[in-house]
């Protein structure tokens, strides 16, 4: 860390309480097939026809190990493909967050990072950049 201050000391206190509290309890991590960083997003599909905001999610995998994820209901109602798009990128970010703690950690990750989406139409946005007729307003 560049520049480490109190709010950082206070979550690290945190961590060390909840050690403290929970003796026996632990996470185990086995070094898996997959070698690397996996990201998987999607969007949930499955809403209220009262509210039209999707629930965007990812999770990661780091070496067959399950380590972080994050759903979130989006503050405005979006097309399909937009709300995919946004989880796809969100996923990224975490995905070359963990790739970036990993090497400050001293630990390499040698293999490619994967990202995995499930519909066509935001792989083809994701792949080609250009604005496309119904994909305007996707950023």
């Amino acid at each position: 860390m560049n520049n480490p201050n109190e709010e950082h000391l206070e979550v690290v206190y945190q961590i060390l309480l909840y050690l403290k509290m929970t003796p026996g309890k632990g996470l185990y991590l086995r070094k898996g097939t997959n070698e690397g960083i996996e990201v998987y997003s999607n969007v949930d599909s499955t809403r209220p026809i009262q509210d039209k905001r999707s629930t965007t999610y990812y999770y990661t995998y780091a070496w067959g190990n399950f380590v972080t994820w994050q759903s979130k209901k989006q503050s405005i109602v979006e097309s399909s493909v937009e709300a995919r798009f946004k989880a796809l990128v969100q996923g990224i970010y975490e995905e070359i967050w963990l790739k970036r703690l990993l090497e400050e950690l001293r630990i390499e990750v040698d293999r490619v990072m994967s990202v995995c989406c499930d519909n066509l139409a935001t792989i083809n946005i994701a792949k080609n950049l250009v604005h496309h007729d119904r994909a305007k307003h996707v950023e």
